[in-house]
This record gives structure tokens, C-alpha cells and sequence, in this order.
């Protein structure tokens, strides 16, 4: 009896043993079966283990599965076992890269598993699935540490296998698959996601289109199960609000700017996983499983999934910024479709009016730009209720105590989302709001005191609308945009100038001079080359830069305006210009440009005399005849030259590309460059004549699109 009980110890030992190594047998098998394969296919030259099968491809596959089949039905769940870890070892063979190329179907040596499964007429799909319920419930101990990850091997081997499978051997699969399905919400989360993408997969691909309606319910509640679950996961880096602060927030450690241990262990990242796998399948999925009438029943679902994904949209920090970005994408999917507006409006709008809604990444960015559009676009209210709240700063509701500061930083704040609402919609769609976006800018542009932050605003605004609106709905602002930008180049000359004339006076002595050259600089604007009135400066810039570079057929009323920005023609400065810039830098702006905007809707200023007010040169100069007027790009260019005391080269000027792209500069030397290039008439056709670049033609829309992209976005810690 000893003898009998240590023989079957050996036996089962050995047992053990040989099944240990079926991993080793089927990923020898797989690449023998490939071989056959293709051994009589025009790839057979290829393979490099073609000589082994020769011309009997057939027969070795028969053989093979001759051998697999009574280990398969003997131990169907190490086979399993085995063939899914054989799976994943072929996909991970070229790491990463390999992993993402070859997709869920695995490609390549896992194609050719799920094949050799998919062959074994004794292991049918009800059996598969069956048999991987039992590795999901009680798995075979595998050696190493492979076995630890065994359960999340095995779905992903079945969603490859169903991914072969036809409609119909699908569809009759569903009563199986669904236990399946049941069992995976108890399981770790990556079990839990490949139990949705299970399920995406097969409602996708028509399961539906034979049940009763029985059988769609009980669908429509695994789905809510599963969902409910994954938002579960998706939600398990916040905290429930206190007492005090009712709402949900992200709990303290992702908040932090520095990674802690806590983040480490991959729970954010788990957390941003769920997030984006309900971005990519859920409202697919819903729309698929409920018909037009039952809608209504999604409503509360959803209603949990926002719970769980709205406090991430407003926590801006570096550590948390991947959850944002999944949270950003639960809102776009979810906004696509009109009946889930009640879900979101409320929490979007307010998202949208937080002070730190841009402190994000492009990727978040990008899923704004979607949700934004449909926030306004499927209502026909939410748009003038943003310019009505425009509107409304600086009246009777304002409260007794906001100061001015404060008023202006809320103007800024509200048109930087108004620019933001229009460049995400489509061209002229807000074309009959155009009167009321005009008075509300001119409005801004009135108020006083008038702050940079403001200034900027309304420049982003003009950028905006002038690739958005077509050149009949913009005539009328043009004024304004045209006087704004003059302006805004007499005060960068001014100060250029001051700077000159304090450089000269300090090393002349004269203290009294220095605190004299520092004084107004016109229009009733205390400009300096602080940080914020930079922005200013770069603003304007930047609209000068992006009318230079659409064509003349989508600006054509600044083709009118635009010889007092720039030169046009290649033709050196005339005698004149040499003698006004050598020799009276501070030279006042002419007439023809006040007089083209004087009646423009919105001017805060404009010119007596033809001489701009407040300008440091201290002496008054005639007004210069028509011909003899000085763009105010060539004025500039000798300014900031006069002042670094050398030449400047210009920048490059690529066809069809905006020039500056930076977001901030530190002075206005960095624009330097680009107004020696305007200054010397390098236009982007005569760039492009002189180069021989190809005569395809690229829209500078989708340049222009990306910088104003870049503006939007805000820094975050």
C-alpha cells in the first residue's frame, strides 16, 4: 500500500511536472502549425521553417491536433491555461511597440493560436468559455509568476477567439457569455475592462438583431452592471465630500504636484483606464442595446457615471492630469448625443466658467473642443445666455463691494470662453450673434480702466472670428479690429521710444529726463513691458501675423488697411523714411489711418492733427504727406534696432505658416525678427516664388487652428 500510495504521489508529480511545460509544447506547436500553414502558399519561400513541414502542410496540422486534442479534453482547463499565457508571451515578443500594433485580435503567432483553438473540434466555443469560467473560479497552479496574471490572459484570449468567430456563432454564444460576464465583475479591474470590451465586441457585431425582448433586457442589465462597475474603478481616486464640502473631490495624494508612492503602485493610472474605456465604448454600447423610446432609461446610469468623472474635470494639477483627460473623454462621448443633455449641461457650463478650465493639456483640450460645440449647439439658449452674462458685468448686479480689478478680470475670463465657444463651432455658425459679439467686445473695449488681460482677450477674439466668420459677416467689425491694432503699434512704438530716450538720458545724467521719458504713452494707456502688457503686444502680433498669411479672398477688407501695417512690394525705404527714421524716431502716425477708422463702432481714441497724443518725442511734427507715411511694422523694426544697437536678421518665412508661434515672449526684441522680415517686404508668396516650393498649395487653417490651440491652454502645477 506504501508502495501504491508513493507510485501515484510520482505519478501526479510527474503529472504536474509535464503539464507545467504545456506553455513550452504550444508555442512550439504554434510556430510548426504557421509553418504548415503557409507551406503551399505564396509566402512559403519566406518562412524560415518551411523545410520542416515540406509539402505535407496538411498532414503536420492533422498530427498536431491529434496530440492536442486528448490533453485538451483530459485537462481542458491547463490547456487553457496554457494557450493563453502562450498567447501573451508571442504578443509581447517585440515589447510595447509589437503590443500595440498587433491590437486584440493579436496578429501574428496569437492569430495563429487562436487558429490552432478554433481547430480542435473537441474544444468547441461552448466549451472555451466554460472551461475559462472554471480558470476564472478555481485557476491551475502555473510556475512562476505568470500565473498571477493568469485570469486577465485568458479574456484577453477570448477576445480574440470570439473576434473569429461569425454573427451567428456569436449571437448563440451570448447565454454562455453572459455568466461569463457576471463572473468578471468580482474579478480585478483589467479583468473587469476586457469583460466590456467583451461585451462592446459583441453588441457591436449585431447580437441583438435575432433576440426577444427578454433577452434585450437581460442584456441591458449586464450592461448597466458592468458599467455601473467600471465607473466604480474609474471613481476610486476621489473621496466622498464632508459636511462641510458636499461635492466629491480627488483625494489629497493625486492633488499633489509630485508623484507620490500612493500613485506609484498604478492606481491612477487603473483609475484613468476605466475612464477612457467608458469614453471609447459606453454611450456606443447604450445607443446600440436601447431603442429611440427608452432613452429615459439611460438618464440614471449615466447620471452615476458623471458622478464618478465630474470631480476629475476640475482638478488641474500635473499628478492628476491623466484622469482629467479621461474624464474629458467621458464628457465628449457623452455630449454626442442630444437625449443625455440633462445628464451634463449644468455641470459643463459651470466647468467651462471656472477661472482654471484652461490649465490643461492639448489631449483634454481637444475633447473640450467636442463638448463645447455640442453645449451650444444643441440648445439654442446656452449661447446668448454667455453673452448675456458678458453684458451684464459693470451693471446693477454687480455686487456694491467687486472692484474694478475684479470686473476686469471676469471680462477677460468670459470673452477668452466666448473666443473659445466660437472656435469650436463650425464656419458661420454664430454668424447671427455677430452684432451682439461685436457690441459685447466693443463694450470691453470701452470699459475703463481698460486692463491687459482684457486687450488680450478681445485679440484672441479677433483671431478667432476672423477663421470662423465669412469676410460678409466680418465688414463691419473691421473698424474695430483696425483701430484696436493701431493703437495697440503707436503704443509699442511710444514705448520703444521712451525706453531709447531713458537709455540716452541716464548716460547723459539727466534724472530729471529719465523720470520724464517714463511718463504717458498716449491713448490713455499706462503700457509698460511688464509681463502682461507683453501678452498684449504678442496678441497683436499674432492677428497681424495671421491676416498677413490668409489669402487676400477671405480678408478682403483688410487688403484696404493693410499698407499701414506693412510695406507691400519689394522696394527699398524711400529717402524719406531713411531721413524720418535716422533722425526723428518718435515720429507721429499719419492721417490717413485715423481718418480710415474715426467713424469705426468701439474706438477708445483717436488723433488730432494727425499727431498721436502723448508721444515721447516731446516736439510737434507736421503731419507727413499720404506717400511718405511709414508702415508701422518699418517703424518698429528701426525702433527695436535703434535700440539693441545692431541689425536684426529677419525670420524665416515659411509658405503657408504662421511665423510666431511662441505663447509669451520676455521683451520685444523676440519679435525683432519677425518685423525685419515684414519690414523688408518678405511676404510669404514672394518666399514661396523665390524657394520653388511645389506649387501644391497648403491651407494655413490648420497652422493657424493649432497656435490658437496653444493660446488657449493655460499652465498647471
Amino acid at each position: 500500500r506504501k508502495s501504491s500510495s508513493a507510485n501515484k504521489d510520482h505519478l501526479t508529480a510527474a503529472r504536474q511536472s509535464l503539464l507545467s511545460m504545456t506553455p513550452r509544447m504550444v508555442v512550439a506547436l504554434t510556430s510548426l502549425w504557421k509553418a504548415a500553414s503557409v507551406s503551399s502558399s505564396a509566402d512559403s519561400n519566406n518562412s524560415s521553417m518551411v523545410w520542416l513541414v515540406g509539402s505535407g502542410g496538411k498532414a503536420v496540422k492533422g498530427m498536431i491536433l491529434e496530440l492536442l486534442s486528448p490533453l485538451a479534453k483530459a485537462h481542458p482547463t491547463h490547456f487553457l491555461a496554457a494557450v493563453s499565457i502562450a498567447r501573451w508571451e508571442q504578443n509581447n515578443e517585440g515589447g510595447v511597440a509589437a503590443r500595440s500594433s498587433k491590437g486584440n485580435g493579436g496578429g501574428g503567432a496569437g492569430a495563429t493560436i487562436v487558429q490552432l483553438v478554433s481547430s480542435l473540434k473537441i474544444f468547441p466555443m461552448t466549451t472555451v468559455i466554460a472551461t475559462l469560467r472554471q480558470i476564472l473560479k478555481s485557476p491551475p497552479p502555473i510556475s512562476g509568476s505568470l500565473g498571477l496574471r493568469l485570469e486577465v490572459y485568458a479574456m484577453e484570449f477570448l477576445s480574440a477567439y470570439l473576434t473569429s468567430l461569425n454573427q451567428t456563432v456569436l449571437a448563440e454564444a451570448w447565454t454562455s457569455l453572459k455568466d461569463l460576464l457576471r463572473d468578471c465583475l468580482s474579478l480585478r479591474p483589467a479583468s473587469v475592462f476586457l469583460a466590456l470590451e467583451i461585451l462592446h465586441q459583441s453588441v457591436t457585431r449585431g447580437i441583438l438583431t435575432n433576440m426577444d425582448k427578454k433577452e434585450i433586457r437581460e442584456v441591458q442589465e449586464m450592461t448597466g452592471k458592468l458599467l455601473e462597475t467600471v465607473s466604480g474603478i474609474g471613481g476610486s481616486m476621489l473621496e466622498a465630500g464632508t459636511w462641510l464640502r458636499g461635492t466629491r473631490t480627488v483625494k489629497s495624494h493625486v492633488e499633489g504636484t509630485e508623484k507620490t508612492e500612493y500613485s506609484k503602485t498604478g492606481e491612477v493610472q487603473t483609475a484613468a483606464t476605466a475612464l477612457n474605456l467608458l469614453a471609447r465604448h459606453m454611450v456606443n454600447i447604450l445607443d446600440i442595446i436601447y431603442t429611440s423610446e427608452e432613452k429615459e432609461k439611460v438618464l440614471p446610469l449615466l447620471t452615476t457615471v458623471m458622478y464618478n468623472t465630474v470631480p476629475y474635470l476640475r482638478n488641474h494639477t500635473k499628478a492628476g492630469m491623466s484622469l482629467l483627460q479621461g474624464a474629458s473623454r467621458v464628457l465628449a462621448s457623452v455630449s454626442e448625443y442630444p437625449y443625455t443633455r440633462r445628464c451634463w449641461k449644468k455641470d459643463g457650463l459651470d466647468l467651462l466658467l471656472d477661472p482654471a478650465f484652461f490649465a490643461m493639456d492639448y489631449e483634454s483640450l481637444k475633447s473640450w473642443r467636442t463638448t463645447t460645440d455640442n453645449l451650444m449647439t444643441h440648445d439654442k439658449t446656452t449661447f446668448k445666455d454667455l453673452l448675456t452674462r458678458i453684458a451684464s458685468l459693470g451693471q446693477s448686479n454687480m455686487s456694491l463691494f467687486s472692484s474694478k480689478e475684479l470686473e476686469q478680470e471676469q471680462r477677460a475670463l468670459l470673452l477668452k470662453r466666448l473666443a473659445f465657444v466660437i472656435f469650436c463651432s463650425d464656419i458661420d455658425q454664430h454668424q447671427k450673434h455677430m452684432p451682439d459679439i461685436t457690441d459685447r467686445l466693443s463694450e470691453c473695449l470701452r470699459s475703463v480702466p481698460l486692463s491687459p488681460s482684457v486687450l488680450a482677450a478681445v485679440f484672441l477674439c479677433f483671431r478667432v472670428i476672423l477663421i470662423r466668420m465669412s469676410a460678409m459677416h466680418v465688414a463691419f467689425l473691421w473698424p474695430v479690429i483696425i483701430t484696436e491694432m493701431v493703437i495697440i503699434f503707436s503704443t509699442i512704438q511710444n514705448l520703444i521710444s521712451s525706453q531709447i530716450t531713458q537709455k540716452r538720458k541716464k548716460l547723459s545724467g539727466d534724472q530729471n529726463a529719465v523720470q520724464n521719458a517714463a511718463g504717458n504713452l498716449g491713448y490713455g494707456l499706462e503700457a509698460t513691458d511688464s509681463a502682461p502688457w507683453l501678452n498684449v503686444y504678442l496678441a497683436v502680433c499674432k492677428l497681424l501675423d495671421q491676416v498677413v498669411l490668409l489669402p487676400s479672398s477671405q480678408l478682403p477688407q483688410f487688403q484696404m488697411y493693410k499698407w499701414a501695417f506693412i510695406r507691400e512690394g519689394s522696394s527699398p525705404p524711400s529717402s524719406s523714411e531713411q531721413h524720418l527714421n535716422s533722425n526723428n524716431i518718435n515720429v507721429p502716425i499719419g492721417a490717413p489711418v485715423a481718418s480710415s477708422t474715426k467713424g469705426g463702432k468701439g474706438v477708445r481714441g483717436g488723433t488730432k492733427g494727425g499727431r498721436v497724443p502723448g508721444s515721447a518725442g516731446g516736439g510737434t511734427i507736421p503731419p507727413l504727406q499720404a506717400q511718405d507715411f511709414v508702415p508701422h511694422v518699418a517703424r518698429i523694426h528701426k525702433l527695436i534696432q535703434e535700440k539693441v544697437g545692431r541689425e536684426i536678421p529677419p525670420c524665416p518665412i515659411p509658405a503657408g505658416e504662421p511665423c510666431l508661434t511662441m505663447k509669451s515672449i520676455d521683451s520685444l526684441t523676440d519679435l525683432g525678427p519677425w518685423f525685419s522680415a515684414l519690414s523688408n517686404s518678405l511676404t510669404r508668396q514672394q518666399t514661396k516664388t523665390l524657394q520653388n516650393i511645389s506649387t501644391v498649395s497648403r491651407s494655413p487653417l490648420s497652422f493657424l487652428e493649432k497656435i490658437i490651440e496653444q493660446d488657449f491652454l493655460e499652465s498647471y502645477s
